[in-house]
């Protein structure tokens, strides 16, 4: 009862969303708009917890998308009901329509996403599934992870002390392993074996200690000046937990008492990772609250948004036969050890105005354009998949990758219940990537389940697991 009046007030929340932007738009008042975008984020967000189980990859995806994009408009509608920005009315306007499209994409899918599964059946088509090769598979899968982990580590080091000895920025623009490739492609692997084993659904006691490995792992990053890799692996430990609890009918493993103090702890969370972006710059920075702490992280962070202003800024110098969407994929195929082997096709190197250019990178691009000697000297504004969507298709490309998007999401629980390992550790380790797009480029969870170190990786697991198993019947 409680949840389907949750969910009559969503749909009537999501109606007066509508209104408001349609209201905006008519009056070209942007902040009427932000407004609107707010309350599809508090749909989306309800949405989510409502089945928190089922759809905690979506809660994620809002969590970051707040982070990286909304957060400070959020609070200057909340505590100032007006918006700070850099660019015109104009832009500002197609700024939050394309927000707006994002935000209202997403929720419109996830509302579909149970009409989509009825229409094809997933329930009765995905189900658990158990293999008499999947124990073999799952052992050799945990000795390539905890194999490939010493060398995941020696790679982090490296770049730690590498910053320690530089500075956070000659990290960007000057660092270059020195270790052995096959040391470096090693460490490539780990990630892939390890989201493949806990696909795998091992014990909890199995779990617990990997995760141990891969939260240490992600604390220790912040080594490198990086709060990215840190905040990510905490919120695919949160996916992973999530998930196993809905999955297993014998044994909790989220309850209400580590959720209770895991949101203590948020605004201490974001406070330290405020202060931490100072440090890594070797900036000093006064004494602030808590409070105060959050409202300058969130509205440092949130800066990505400014590149679909950006973006339609400098639209007249973005060139149009580039699809930067999918940029991260046309850079595959065109550098891969097989393509430059047999076709002369020119690689550029990062952080110059050629690879800027004539690269597929947007985040590339529009970084040479808005500030070109910063660029250079290797900083970067990053990129944003909508900036990236609208360049490539426009409004239309925005609203239907998104609905797309928030089908699948949350549709994902469906994944989790095929019981393939190998479908499930890739989806978990694209999911990282999913998550992420808000401030990274759109097809890169594309890339990351195809690229050669990912079919690498499952063939040596096939590959052990099939010597195991040869093992076992010798006996």
């Amino acid at each position: 009862m409680k949840n389907q009046i949750l969910q009559v007030g969503n749909i009537i929340l999501l109606i007066f969303s509508f209104i408001l932007f349609s209201f905006g738009i008519l009056m070209q008042e942007y902040v009427t708009i932000f407004w609107a975008i707010f309350f599809v984020w508090i749909v989306g967000v309800i949405y989510s917890v409502i089945k928190i189980r089922e759809r905690i990859i979506v809660l994620c995806f809002f969590i970051t998308l707040l982070t990286f994009l909304l957060g400070g408009s959020f609070l200057e509608l909340i505590l100032e009901n007006s918006i700070e920005t850099i660019f015109s009315n104009e832009i500002t306007i197609h700024m939050s329509i394309s927000l707006y499209l994002a935000v209202f994409g997403i929720i419109l899918g996830c509302l579909f996403s149970n009409k989509v599964a009825r229409i094809f059946k997933l329930e009765k088509k995905i189900k658990f599934r158990e293999s008499d090769l999947k124990k073999y598979f799952q052992k050799s899968a945990k000795i390539i992870t905890y194999f490939t982990l010493f060398f995941y580590f020696v790679v982090l080091f490296e770049k730690i002390f590498f910053v320690r000895d530089n500075t956070y920025l000659e990290y960007y623009l000057e660092y270059a392993t020195n270790l052995p490739g096959v040391v470096v492609k090693l460490a490539d692997m780990f990630p892939i074996a390890f989201w493949i084993f806990m696909g795998s659904m091992p014990s909890k006691k199995e779990v617990n200690r990997a995760m141990l490995f891969y939260g240490g792992y992600s604390v220790i990053s912040l080594g490198t000046g990086q709060r990215n890799k840190f905040v990510l692996g905490i919120l695919m430990i949160i996916i992973y937990y999530f998930f196993r609890d809905k999955m297993d009918h014998k044994q909790k493993w989220i309850n209400k008492k580590v959720c209770f103090v895991g949101l203590l702890c948020v605004p201490f969370l974001i406070s330290f990772l405020y202060f931490f972006g100072f440090s890594r710059d070797g900036i000093q920075v006064n004494h602030i609250s808590t409070g105060e702490a959050i409202v300058e992280f969130m509205k440092n962070q949130s800066t990505s948004a400014d590149l679909i202003g950006y973006e339609k800024l400098y639209e007249t110098y973005l060139p149009e036969n580039k699809l930067y969407s999918l940029g991260r994929l046309k850079d595959f195929f065109q550098n891969n050890v097989i393509t430059q082997a047999l076709f002369d096709i020119p690689v550029y190197q990062q952080q110059t105005a050629e690879a800027a250019i004539y690269g597929n990178s947007f985040g590339q691009m529009i970084s040479y354009l808005v500030m070109p000697w910063n660029y250079i000297q290797g900083r970067g504004l990053g990129s944003c998949y909508i900036a990236e969507l609208y360049h490539d298709f426009g409004y239309i490309g925005i609203f239907l990758f998104n609905l797309l998007l928030g089908i699948v999401l949350s549709n994902s629980i469906y994944i989790v219940k095929s019981g393939n390992m190998f479908v499930i550790g890739i989806f978990l380790l694209m999911v990282e990537k999913i998550i992420y797009m808000p401030r990274d480029t759109t097809s890169n969870f594309l890339y990351t389940g195809i690229n050669f170190t990912t079919i690498l990786t499952i063939v040596l697991i096939v590959i052990i697991g099939k010597m195991i198993q040869m093992k076992y019947k010798e006996r």
